[in-house]
């Protein structure tokens, strides 16, 4: 946030700011029936801010859900992408991910800035998937992924439908970026 003026100031990737001009006198004719190019515009923009050290993930995230769901047809295409085996591999991805982010300094920038340059195709997902545990076990991280990568390895092994790295990748931040949920302290009682 600006100091100044306590505005909310995001960096965005010039082709995701072109896209939304584009579709916005759609969405007000009610003309927005189907977007090809939101998800992969939205990830771009996504790493775009996290190289520059501005991760908005969790603010973003609520723009593409919004204009995924007043697209005048009749599927739900964000619960179509939440249900897709591609979004839930990056979903199990992204929380074995989140281990090593307080680990290794340059891991959000090197790693999850340029996700969809690493996961291309499945092939790329697998070696992916296999660096990171490789850091995880030398970092004493593996522990805490034991039956996440078990699941993942088993998701994999049974992937049938075309694999899509926008929808990975969308499923690897949700997980990545989900906030560790508060411990509760527990009061003693005399």
């Amino acid at each position: 946030a600006d100091s100044k003026s306590g505005k909310i100031i995001i960096k965005s990737n010039p082709k995701y700011k072109s896209h939304i001009l584009k579709i916005l006198p759609l969405i007000y004719t009610d003309s927005y029936h189907r977007d090809d190019v939101i998800l992969p515009a939205f990830i771009q923009n996504i790493e775009f801010t996290i190289r520059a050290g501005d991760n908005k993930y969790n603010l973003l995230k609520f723009d593409l859900e919004f204009l995924l769901k007043i697209q005048n047809n009749q599927k739900d295409k964000f619960m179509e992408i939440t249900n897709s085996e591609s979004y839930q591999i990056g979903l199990l991805l992204g929380s074995m991910a989140k281990n090593l982010s307080q680990e290794i300094k340059s891991f959000e920038k090197n790693y999850v800035g340029n996700l969809t340059r690493r996961i291309g195709s499945i092939e790329d997902f697998i070696k992916l998937k296999n660096d990171i545990e490789q850091k995880l076990i030398m970092h004493e991280k593996s522990k805490f992924t034991y039956q996440i990568s078990y699941d993942l390895a088993q998701k994999i092994k049974d992937f049938n439908e075309q694999y899509d790295k926008e929808e990975c990748a969308f499923g690897f931040f949700e997980s990545y970026f989900k906030p560790l949920p508060k411990k509760k302290e527990d009061t003693v009682e005399n």
